[in-house]
């Protein structure tokens, strides 16, 4: 039961803040706010802590194009430009993609994105996930 609290704290935390978040009207900036609250939040729960990272997974050849959180393996060869990341498909473990007001249009790219991530050339490719705060599937 006290892991269920830490759980529910947690994610009560995550939706304050997208609640709070929704004050801010540049919908690129608001975006990047929740990401940002996101990996703060999953990196205060583990220890030792993930390498997370915002950029785009990349064989060498080709990239995945933007990608919101890039979770890597611990001793990954990153590349940093500014705030985002150049991370090797061989590297990355998971991707999640943050979603404020997910539609089933959404889910779609979403699933395009993941095989397009798998079609890259490596021996490992990541785990693909969605983050949805609030879901409307029928739009």
């Amino acid at each position: 039961m006290k892991f269920a609290e830490f759980d529910q704290y947690s994610e009560d935390l995550l939706m304050a803040q997208y609640d709070v978040s929704e004050i801010i009207t540049h919908q690129l900036m608001k975006g990047e706010v929740r990401e940002d609250f996101l990996i703060s939040t999953l990196e205060s729960c583990s220890d030792p802590k993930p390498k997370l990272v915002k950029g785009t997974i990349s064989d060498g050849h080709h990239d995945a194009g933007q990608l919101d959180i890039i979770l890597c393996r611990p001793f990954a060869h990153l590349r940093h430009i500014g705030t985002q990341c150049f991370v090797e498909k061989n590297d990355a473990l998971s991707v999640i993609e943050v979603k404020g007001n997910c539609t089933g249009r959404d889910l779609k790219k979403a699933e395009e994105k993941a095989v397009m991530i798998q079609s890259l050339q490596g021996q490992r490719g990541p785990q693909y996930g969605v983050v949805c705060y609030k879901v409307s599937i029928w739009s």
